[in-house]
């Protein structure tokens, strides 16, 4: 038996996810001790593995859930086969400058946004960044390839017919990288949101006048490698003091890594779990 905590950590699924998937879909049924605290048997924790692994390859809750314990295990073997890392590798280092942007609008044609961004771009980002590091990846391809991926996402966030709801994508002054905001603003827009992305950095006290701008119902700003996590959790503290209550504020990067609890911010560091942040602080997902 483990506790939700210890769950959450070896599986890397949110607690708070945990209990949504509990209400709604009826798994995990965890039994409880004295105190009444979710205690979780051996059995669920490996199906709740192979929950992961699908919802990792992409695929939504509402789909993993409607299945039975076998099929999952079905589909999952199915579904797993080898990572293109090299037909990756060869995009990264070796591909023709003047067919990459061909290359990746196929892919996403082929795949679709969801899927696009969960099996192409986000392992493509990790390629770049380990051969950057170990010097087979010139800066100048780097930021090419970059700048590449990003333009061909910004494309995909057409405001959406029948919104229903509204956030602002930003970084604040001195947050240079985009990638990851923009990775998550892909998969908002596809829960039916209307995603805004602000290229510039803005200083701390222009959010909230920007996000009445747009008339947005959250703000979602995004940390990376580069940021300090004591500066990151400063800044969000003082601007969840000065943004109404009635906008939500979504933080996420790579300076927020573990997952910290902070009092009004809704901390979301897994792409995979856009999709039940959404049905948990959009109520109008579930409407129609």
């Amino acid at each position: 038996m483990v506790t939700i905590q210890q769950l959450s950590q070896e599986l890397g699924i949110g607690a708070d996810t945990l209990r949504v998937w509990e209400r709604r879909f009826g798994f995990p049924r965890p039994e409880r001790d004295a105190r009444g605290h979710r205690l979780y048997p051996s059995e669920q924790v490996e199906h709740l593995r192979i929950i992961k692994k699908l919802q990792n390859l992409g695929h939504r809750p509402k789909q993993i859930f409607a299945m039975t314990a076998t099929e999952r295990q079905h589909f999952l073997h199915q579904q797993q086969k080898p990572v293109e890392q090299n037909d990756l590798d060869y995009l990264t280092k070796k591909l023709p400058v003047g067919k990459i942007d061909k290359e990746l609008r196929h892919r996403l044609v082929q795949k679709g946004l969801r899927q696009f961004v969960l099996q192409v771009a986000v392992p493509l980002i990790d390629i770049m960044d380990r051969r950057w590091v170990d010097g087979s990846l010139s800066i100048a391809r780097e930021h090419l390839l970059s700048d590449t991926l990003a333009e061909l996402l910004k494309e995909q966030l057409y405001p959406q017919r029948q919104p229903r709801g509204r956030i602002v994508f930003l970084t604040l002054s001195g947050e240079r990288h985009k990638l990851g905001l923009l990775l998550s603003a892909a998969l908002f827009h596809c829960e039916g949101l209307d995603c805004i992305i602000i290229g510039e950095e803005l200083p701390l006290v222009e959010v909230e006048q920007m996000t009445e701008l747009h008339g947005a119902d959250a703000v979602a700003i995004s940390f990376s490698v580069h940021s300090s996590t004591r500066q990151a959790k400063q800044d969000l503290a003082r601007l969840r003091k000065n943004l109404p209550e009635r906008i939500k504020l979504i933080a996420g990067g790579y300076a927020l890594r573990n997952g910290m609890y902070l009092p009004g911010i809704l901390v979301c560091t897994d792409l995979n779990q856009i999709g039940d942040l959404c049905v948990r602080e959009f109520p109008a997902l579930n409407m129609g």
